[in-house]
């Protein structure tokens, strides 16, 4: 049985509808051009180290044992991209393993509870910050100056992202707006509308998907990866790659 939160393939296409897929094309074009250029001059694809960050978390990261700060510690352990977290210090790291040490089995219902794709994501967000502001307020009793956790819609995303690829992307609200004006979207998903904005990401990479040579060049640039698959991280690039485009 198909879980709730994926769509069929007419709902892609019905999100798709609100796009101008002429102005998707342009943006995707002139990616593909960028990434040809990479090629040519035997220049690496700076964002390689995300999908190495993916091939970690599924190495290392699991739900199996009570405790899960050891296994969540190995998996977001890399040389080049603690930028996704905000490195080892007051960042997305250390304050998930925080709140794992504080209360490792609410933080593993917590996490079983995100990765249930039968469930609402707007409510498995919801109730995910909940937990954590939950255990935060237990830190804080015992000491005050633990008053962050530093998760937000980022950091869930970045979970999301990293234990399905295919399915999710990082939620960066402020650019993907941006991109979806740019493609003339007629019907822009609001920041409370998790599930369109996921919806809407997977739109996008049903159409540059269908580029072959575009699909090759990525493959080829990431053959070299801890993970290769597909993942919505390249949706994100691509976005980013648009506002810089257009600066």
């Amino acid at each position: 049985m198909r879980p709730s939160f994926f769509p069929p393939f007419w709902v892609v296409l019905r999100y798709i509808c609100h796009m101008k897929v002429t102005a998707i094309n342009h943006y995707k074009d002139a990616f593909k051009e960028h990434l040809t250029q990479l090629f040519t001059q035997q220049q690496d694809y700076d964002s390689q180290f995300k999908w190495d960050v993916i091939g970690q978390w599924k190495e290392h990261f699991s739900l199996d044992e009570l405790d899960n700060s050891g296994a969540f510690a190995q998996s977001l352990k890399n040389d080049f991209s603690g930028r996704l977290w905000g490195g080892e210090k007051y960042s997305i790291k250390s304050g998930m393993l925080a709140l794992m040490k504080k209360n490792p089995l609410l933080m593993n219902v917590a996490f079983q509870d995100l990765f249930d794709h039968t469930k609402d994501v707007n409510m498995r967000f919801s109730r995910f910050h909940f937990h954590c502001d939950q255990i935060l307020a237990e830190l804080y009793d015992e000491d005050d100056r633990q008053n962050a956790h530093y998760q937000s819609d980022y950091s869930i995303s970045l979970y999301l992202s990293l234990q399905h690829p295919e399915h999710y992307g990082l939620y960066e609200y402020d650019a993907f707006y941006q991109f979806m004006e740019r493609v003339e979207n007629r019907n822009i998903p609001t920041e409370q509308e998790k599930d369109r904005y996921f919806k809407s990401m997977n739109a996008l990479y049903t159409v540059i998907s269908k580029d072959v040579d575009l699909m090759n060049g990525v493959n080829f640039l990431l053959k070299d990866a801890g993970y290769i698959g597909k993942s919505l991280f390249l949706v994100n690039d691509l976005i980013h790659f648009s506002i810089q485009l257009d600066a």
